[in-house]
């Protein structure tokens, strides 16, 4: 059996690329508001939450100055509040400048 056998033939679903993430992830769940979207250390969040929340964050930062196409620099690991101001940024047409951490802080010399 070939690599090729396991991937589709054809998108599971067709999209406008031109539209944003944002767009996308409010559109697709538009009848699912109330559905769960995420669970983390037993707190759950709907899609409308996550969807209120994007925009209220992305309000933030426009107010302080973020607009089209600028780059933010973003520094939060692996917690949904991540996804949502990835969407936020997204929703204003800007970009988010991941710092990764992957190394611990005692061999980071950030704290010395």
């Amino acid at each position: 059996m070939a690599i090729e056998d396991f991937y589709r033939k054809e998108p599971v679903r067709k999209f406008d690329v031109n539209q944003s993430m944002y767009d996308l992830v409010k559109g697709i769940n538009s009848n699912n508001m109330n559905s769960m979207s995420t669970s983390y250390f037993f707190q759950t969040k709907t899609f409308g939450q996550v969807i209120n929340e994007t925009d209220r964050l992305a309000s933030a930062f426009k107010s302080v100055g973020v607009k089209d196409d600028d780059k933010v620099g973003v520094c939060l690991l692996t917690v949904p509040e991540s996804a949502t101001t990835l969407l936020a940024l997204n929703k204003i047409n800007a970009a988010a400048n991941d710092a990764a951490v992957s190394v611990a802080t005692s061999e980071s010399g950030f704290f010395e």
